[in-house]
């Protein structure tokens, strides 16, 4: 194991390498916000509007059916309340338009989410929902074996 690591600040003027060693809070800090990460990112995994059931045929065997309901707003975490941090942050664009297509209405991130989706109209939302579900399902079957 290592006493340290070294952290690469990187932006379009210059680039800037510093040796770290933190302290055992600091490393707790950052496992605990690995966890919250993790556990979101398994929440957010789970296909939207697929059940699959299981039904006896005529033979005795197990037939798998898939039901498919109308395409839900992906379960994401709530937006953080800082705008600040929101305004600097890489996914802003994709999380706003997460945020828009959930209809979730306006809040303190309304400037941002004006920016970045006040040129989509419903119709368009609802694509983008679909376009979502169709990825979770795409994924599902992929680890599930639905077919």
């Amino acid at each position: 194991a290592s006493n340290g690591g070294m952290l690469l600040y990187l932006n379009h003027e210059s680039f800037k390498a510093v040796h770290v060693s933190p302290e055992i809070n600091e490393i707790k800090s950052l496992i605990g916000q690995r966890n919250v990460l993790a556990y979101e990112v398994k929440r957010a995994a789970k296909a939207r509007g697929v059940t699959i059931q299981y039904e006896d045929d005529n033979t005795g065997r197990k037939e798998k059916c898939i039901n498919v309901q109308p395409a839900t707003a992906t379960v994401l975490p709530d937006l953080l309340q800082s705008n600040h941090s929101c305004e600097r942050c890489y996914m802003n664009r994709e999380c706003m338009l997460s945020y828009a297509s959930a209809n979730n209405g306006t809040n303190s991130h309304g400037a941002l989410l004006q920016h970045f989706t006040g040129h989509l109209d419903e119709v368009e939302l609802r694509y983008f929902r679909e376009w979502d579900r169709l990825i979770d399902l795409e994924a599902a079957v992929s680890t599930h074996n639905i077919t």
